[in-house]
């Protein structure tokens, strides 16, 4: 799925605010997507690769939101887990922490960073399938994106809508 590089930002804002628990972590804050942008930096090896992903969003008032940090293992760019993340997600190591990682991921995929499809993601963080856990909490992934569609900009989710249609009959 292809999305315009503000849809994307928008789309993980959502992903990472509903995975971060943020509303239960800063009660009063109004979260206010279309206005709150995204601070990153990358970093690369001597060869390009990536190494590090991180930033944090930067809300209205300057208030920064939802610190990242994701390593890459230099080797490739699949070598990389929910657990080479850092978050101020309140599980570290459940269903919240790998569907910020899936997140993370995908938005990375949409802006042209990493080039492998985030099934190969999910097949290595479940062991080829065979950690149960993990796979079924990735299968839970498309319908917690999908809850948070609601939380964009009608325009985004338009966007998203769009390209979802037009994954499906390029599919067909």
């Amino acid at each position: 799925m292809k999305l315009s590089k503000k849809s994307a930002e928008q789309l993980l804002l959502a992903n990472l605010y509903r995975s971060m628990q943020l509303a239960e972590i800063m009660p009063a804050l109004h979260l206010d997507i279309e206005n709150t942008k995204l601070v990153s930096n990358f970093a690369h090896d001597n060869r390009g690769a990536l190494l590090l992903f991180s930033g944090a969003f930067v809300a209205p008032r300057s208030t920064v939101i939802l610190p990242f940090s994701l390593t890459f293992n230099n080797r490739e760019e699949l070598a990389t887990g929910p657990t080479q993340l850092a978050t101020i997600c309140k599980s570290k190591r459940g269903q919240n922490q790998i569907f910020s990682f899936l997140a993370l991921i995908e938005y990375l995929i949409q802006i042209g960073k990493i080039n492998t499809p985030l099934a190969k993601f999910v097949e290595r963080i479940t062991r080829g399938c065979t950690n149960t856990v993990r796979l079924n909490v990735c299968d839970q992934y498309p319908a917690f994106r999908q809850k948070s569609f609601d939380l964009l900009p009608y325009d985004a989710y338009q966007e998203l809508k769009w390209a979802e249609l037009s994954d499906i009959r390029a599919a067909a």
